[in-house]
């Protein structure tokens, strides 16, 4: 396997088994230990994962690699999941990835983008304001879920009473792109969508 040059055997990969649960309680460590050895990693089901800035850089402007299925990855290939992620723009390959990004990137050119600069620091500053006064903070908890959250609903134009629940919604649908899936999770997701495809 190569990417930039250099070139490696799939059997002398890091395996990363992502569907084990322990993995997740520092999935720093493991991918640390893993980038080390080299730049991609194979997972239990034999998927490569590219794991250094290069190579993902490389990867993203080739055309070879095109999108997968991640659900059919994870054995759906049925029902309103599998539908919602044949439908949404990452899902999808040129000519039909290109024509939607069109049409999405001009909600985010650097003139809109910095239009919203004002709005954004007003909302990091109410979401840092409690942490700096109670000396703790939880980054990917407190603005990693909040801040894009506040961007989204106001780009979205989301009542400040209903951001709440956009929020639930939304933190249910991401369980979509976790390795790990169980009849639970997969419920709540599906659950997030018909709430989402009702409003």
């Amino acid at each position: 396997m190569s990417l930039t040059g250099e070139t490696y055997a799939r059997d002398s990969l890091p395996v990363l088994n992502l569907n084990a649960p322990e993995i997740w309680q520092d999935i720093h460590a493991p991918l640390r230990e893993a980038r080390e050895t080299a730049p991609f990693a194979v997972s239990g089901e034999g998927a490569i994962h590219v794991l250094r800035d290069a190579e993902v850089e490389a990867c993203l402007r080739d055309p070879r690699f095109l999108a997968a299925d991640l659900m059919a990855l994870n054995g759906l290939r049925s029902g309103p999941l599998w539908e919602w992620w044949n439908s949404v723009m990452f899902s999808k390959n040129p000519p039909e990835h290109t024509r939607l990004r069109k049409l999405v990137s001009r909600a985010f050119t650097p003139r809109s983008v910095e239009r919203l600069r004002p709005q954004i620091a007003d909302h990091v500053r109410t979401i840092l304001e409690p942490g700096f006064a109670e000396g703790r903070f939880d980054a990917q908890g407190d603005l990693g879920h909040r801040l894009p959250l506040a961007v989204i609903s106001d780009l979205l134009d989301i009542p400040e009473a209903d951001r709440a629940t956009f929020g639930v919604w939304t933190k249910q649908l991401g369980l979509a792109f976790s390795a790990i899936r169980d009849p639970l999770i997969h419920r709540q997701i599906e659950d997030a969508l018909a709430q989402l495809a009702g409003t």
